[in-house]
Formats: structure tokens, C-alpha cells, sequence
């Protein structure tokens, strides 16, 4: 897992988590680890292949404060209605997620994990 922070007055602040992208599962799930590795402004390069991951996208794993799961069904959904099929999935490396959308999902301070490294 990679961690994408927005730098502001000289701190870091944890923005946007890169996961890899399974997507071959109706529900891959995915733990916090520590420690996560820096994601670069200059790793956003037109070979990147990822996609944004949204609060709907997303399913809380029970029992499991740290874990969480992408639903494949609903990113195949958002896929097809906006580019009018599903089929570029496969070529997606990347699930590009929203810290904030994690921390409301889970109900806990993400942040906590993720320091500035």
C-alpha cells in the first residue's frame, strides 16, 4: 500500500491511498498495513493505471477495525455507465482511494497509521 500526501506549509497530511487493483474477486479485501510506502506527485505518470475508488465503491469488512473491501459488481456499474462498458477494467494496476472516504467507512482515525515519513 502506498499513501499519497498533499503538502501544505511544509507538513505532510496523508491524502489518497494507492492499493493494488484485484479485481478477478467480487470483493478483494485489504488491511492496513504499516508501514506504507510514499506515493510521489511524479508516480501519477501517464503509465500509471488506476482508478478512483468512491465512499459507494467501498464495504466495511465486520470484525475487522482495519480491513476493508472493494465491490467489483459496483465499479463495473460506475464503469459502464460513464465510458459505456466495463471491459477497461483489466487494465486497471491501481485503486486510488480517498483517505477521507476510508476514515468514514471504517469509522476510525486512518491517519493514526499513516505518519509522515
Amino acid at each position: 500500500m502506498r499513501v499519497y500526501y498533499d503538502e501544505i506549509d511544509g507538513h505532510l497530511y496523508p491524502k489518497l491511498l494507492i492499493v493494488p487493483a484485484t479485481t478477478d474477486q467480487l470483493k478483494p479485501t485489504y488491511q492496513l498495513d504499516v508501514p506504507f510506502e510514499r506515493f510521489h506527485a511524479e508516480d501519477f505518470h501517464e503509465e500509471f493505471k488506476g482508478l478512483t475508488v468512491t465512499l459507494g465503491e467501498l464495504m466495511r469488512v465486520a470484525d475487522h477495525e482495519t480491513s476493508f473491501s472493494v465491490h467489483i459488481p459496483s465499479v463495473r456499474r460506475f464503469l459502464t455507465q460513464r465510458y459505456g462498458s466495463d471491459q477497461q477494467i483489466e487494465n486497471i494496476e491501481h485503486f486510488v482511494i480517498l483517505i477521507d472516504d476510508l476514515e468514514e467507512l471504517l469509522q476510525v482515525d486512518v491517519r493514526k497509521w499513516i505518519h509522515n515519513d
